[in-house]
């Protein structure tokens, strides 16, 4: 019975991740039920306001370590350097944005507290004081509290402050890190570092596009339906267009033979043509198959001459080697991929591999 080993399988492979995210997730799950109790007694109508007020304010600083918990781990073990520097860099940038928002949950406390000091029986001199303490505690927790995202918000832009070697070095690594995954191939399959924008792994198959172009028409139909014509690439033996049924068919200038005109979607020339083929939120089974998958991706982009992205045709045929037929026609280089399984908590390969190069050309085969 194939298809009931798999499946209980699959089920013994869930079950065992469930546990794993359980045990990572209790000491969070411990913190707001901590809270939760602190949190309590605010709730009773029959406690005075301000000493009700003091309580919930008591239980946001525990709330906050159960939500910023993860910022204060280091990074994994067994990362590259560069790598390791760029997720402290990160987290480093958001622990600021932590801190300044346990600042704002203690300066909520404090004003909590001096209001209730205020209201109690004290002298005139006194209550003066902690008024006064109490609106400055109120006014820097809003302060505070408006200023927390800031620091994590901008680490993007202060990463782009550091050297371009350095941000290339992080894309590169993380590139790498994707295709090493346990179980993303059956067998271990070659990277290289230098290839495209930042590293690929070995092509299914490729043509560097050095016969070309013909001056033979070619087409290929790039919907998966064996009926629709909807999204077709041809190569008129002059020109590559692309053509999406109700649309106006789209120019394709090849690099470094044409230029762009002014009002063509493509900021670029494309100097590559790629498919590829990722399944994704994979399972890993034992027999008769070590995995199965609940999605997949099969795309055709379009590249320049860095190896970024500037078109993705989505959800197209499997059969690579005619997409490599058009283009070898065009004289465009062609690289065809499989990049393998990536299970549910894994990053897919495809963004890390192609990067956006600015304004995109998207269309959906199906």
């Amino acid at each position: 019975m194939p298809g009931s080993k798999q499946a209980t399988a699959a089920t013994v492979m869930a079950s065992r991740r469930g546990w794993k995210r359980l045990l990572r997730a209790l000491p969070r799950i411990v913190l707001v039920v901590v809270g939760a109790v602190v949190f309590a007694p605010g709730t009773d109508e029959s406690l005075d306001a301000d000493i009700a007020n003091l309580w919930l304010a008591a239980a946001l600083p525990v709330w906050w370590l159960a939500l910023t918990l993860s910022l204060w781990r280091a990074p994994e073990h067994g990362l590259p350097d560069v790598l390791r520097f760029r997720r402290r860099h990160r987290r480093v940038c958001w622990r600021l944005s932590a801190l300044l928002l346990l600042g704002a949950c203690l300066a909520l406390l404090t004003n909590a507290y001096c209001t209730w000091k205020a209201d109690s029986d004290v002298p005139l001199t006194v209550w003066e004081q902690y008024s006064r303490y109490a609106s400055h505690a109120g006014t820097t927790g809003v302060w505070l509290l408006c200023l927390s995202p800031l620091p994590g918000l901008l680490d993007p832009l202060v990463w782009r402050l550091w050297p371009a070697p350095l941000r290339h070095a992080v894309r590169r690594a993380r590139a790498a890190e994707a295709l090493a995954s346990p179980g993303r191939y059956l067998r271990p399959v070659p990277f290289d570092p230098d290839r495209g924008a930042v590293g690929r792994p070995e092509p299914l198959g490729e043509d560097d596009g050095r016969r070309g172009p013909s001056l033979i028409p070619v087409s290929v139909r790039l919907s998966r339906d064996a009926v629709s014509r909807g999204v077709e690439l041809r190569w008129n033996g002059a020109t590559l267009t692309l053509h999406h049924q109700g649309h106006d068919p789209v120019r394709l200038p090849v690099a470094p033979r044409d230029d762009v005109l002014p009002g063509e979607p493509l900021p670029r020339p494309v100097a590559e043509i790629v498919w590829y083929d990722e399944q994704h939120n994979a399972v890993a089974t034992r027999t008769p198959t070590p995995y199965h998958w609940r999605g997949r991706d099969t795309e055709v982009l379009f590249l320049d001459a860095d190896g970024r992205r500037l078109g993705t045709v989505s959800r197209v045929l499997d059969d690579w080697q005619a997409v490599a037929r058009v283009a070898r026609a065009a004289g465009v280089p062609f690289a065809a991929y499989d990049l393998g399984y990536a299970a549910e908590d894994e990053p897919r390969a495809a963004s890390r591999l192609f990067p956006r190069g600015g304004r995109q050309l998207t269309v959906r085969a199906e």
